[in-house]
C-alpha cells in the first residue's frame, strides 16, 4: 500500500476568500487526523507552526491563504531554516490575487483544492505534480533581515498595488474581476501619462547594477524581478531573459509611446522587439538596486534601506505542487 506524503496545512483565516468562506475548509481538515493543521492567530506563529510541522515529520506544507502568506512561509524555511530537510509547498489560493498560486498552485477552491491535494499525495507517481523554482531574496531591506519571494516590485508598481488596494478592494468583488478591474484602471493612468492625470506613474531615481555592470537607465517608471513564468492575468513582462537566475524589467520614464508598445510589454512573445532604451529587460543573477521608493514583495508593503544598495539574487530552490 502506498504511503501518502505527509502534509501540513497552514490556513490565514484573514486571507480574502477565507474570511467569506473557511467553513468547508475546516470540516475537511477536522476528518483528516493524520494532517497536522494550524488556523493562524497571528502571522508571527509562523516559524513555530513550521518547526512543529518538520517534528511532525511533514513533507508538504499546504499554504491556505495568499500572496503574502505564503511569502512570509518561505521566510521560515529559507531565512528561519524551521525544517531539517526541506519540505514541498502546495499554494491553496485564498487571497485576493493569488498570483503565485496561479503559476504554481492548486487549482481548486477551498476544501476542493485540499482534497485533490490529498488525493495526490498518496499517488506514487506524486512527483510528478511537483515543479521546481527559483526564490528571490532580498536584501538591504529596511530593519528586516533577508526577504524572501517570488515577485519583486518597485517605483510605479509599488504606487500602483498601493491604489488598487484604496481604490479598488473597497469594492468587494470577486478575486478576478478585482484583478481585471485594477489591471483596467491601472493600464488607463499609464495611457494618460503626461495629460495631467496624477502622479500614480511619477518616475524615480534609481541605481542599477545587474551582475557587476552599472546600466544607466535614467528615471525609473517601473522595475521588477520575478522568478515565476506568468503574472497577473497571465501576463509576462519580461523577455530575452536568457541565462539568469530571475529576470529583471525596467521601463523608463516617461513612457515612450506606450499606447503602442502596451501589448507587446505584457503579452509578446519571448525575443519580441522594443526600443532601447525605454524599455529593457534581461536574466540576472545579481541586480543592486540603490533606491529611496518602497517596494513590495509578493504583496508587502517594504522600505529599502537608504544606506545601502538592495540585493536581489534567486540562488535558492524550493519544490512546488502545480496540480
Amino acid at each position: 500500500m502506498t504511503q501518502r506524503r505527509k502534509v501540513g496545512v497552514i490556513v490565514n483565516p484573514l486571507s480574502h476568500k477565507n474570511k467569506s468562506s473557511i467553513s468547508a475548509l475546516v470540516a475537511v481538515l477536522g476528518q483528516q487526523e493524520d494532517v497536522p493543521h494550524v488556523i493562524l492567530r497571528d502571522v508571527a506563529t509562523i516559524p513555530d507552526d513550521l518547526r512543529k510541522f518538520s517534528k511532525q515529520g511533514v513533507e508538504v506544507v499546504a499554504v491556505a491563504g495568499g500572496d503574502g502568506t505564503v511569502q512570509l512561509v518561505l521566510n521560515g524555511i529559507l531565512h528561519d531554516r524551521c525544517f531539517e530537510t526541506q519540505p514541498l509547498i502546495a499554494i491553496l489560493p485564498r487571497g485576493r490575487t493569488n498570483m503565485t498560486a496561479a503559476d504554481i498552485g492548486v487549482k481548486g477552491r477551498g476544501a476542493r483544492g485540499l482534497d485533490r491535494l490529498l488525493v495526490a499525495a498518496g499517488r506514487t507517481n506524486f512527483d510528478q505534480y511537483v515543479v521546481e523554482r527559483r526564490i528571490l531574496c532580498v536584501e538591504n531591506v529596511k530593519d528586516l533581515p533577508p526577504q524572501f519571494g517570488m515577485f519583486f516590485g518597485g517605483a510605479g508598481i509599488w504606487r500602483a498595488v498601493d491604489y488598487t488596494r484604496r481604490k479598488v478592494h473597497p469594492l468587494a468583488m470577486g478575486a478576478d474581476a478585482t484583478s481585471a478591474l485594477a489591471f483596467a484602471r491601472l493600464l488607463i493612468h499609464l495611457l494618460r501619462l503626461g495629460k495631467g492625470e496624477d502622479d500614480l506613474f511619477r518616475g524615480d531615481d534609481i541605481e542599477i547594477c545587474v551582475d557587476g555592470e552599472t546600466v544607466d537607465r535614467g528615471t525609473s517608471l517601473v522595475v521588477l524581478a520575478t522568478t515565476l513564468d506568468k503574472l497577473l492575468l497571465g501576463s509576462r513582462p519580461f523577455w530575452g531573459i536568457g541565462k539568469g537566475n530571475f529576470a529583471f524589467t525596467q521601463f523608463a520614464h516617461p513612457a515612450y509611446r506606450l499606447w503602442r508598445y502596451t501589448w507587446r510589454l505584457l503579452f509578446g512573445a519571448v525575443d519580441r522587439s522594443l526600443p532601447d532604451p525605454h524599455y529593457y529587460s534581461t536574466g540576472a543573477d545579481r541586480v543592486e538596486l540603490k533606491m529611496s521608493c518602497p517596494f513590495t514583495l509578493d504583496g508587502a508593503d517594504l522600505e529599502p534601506d537608504e544606506t545601502n544598495s538592495m540585493i536581489l539574487t534567486a540562488d535558492r530552490k524550493i519544490g512546488f505542487v502545480r496540480l
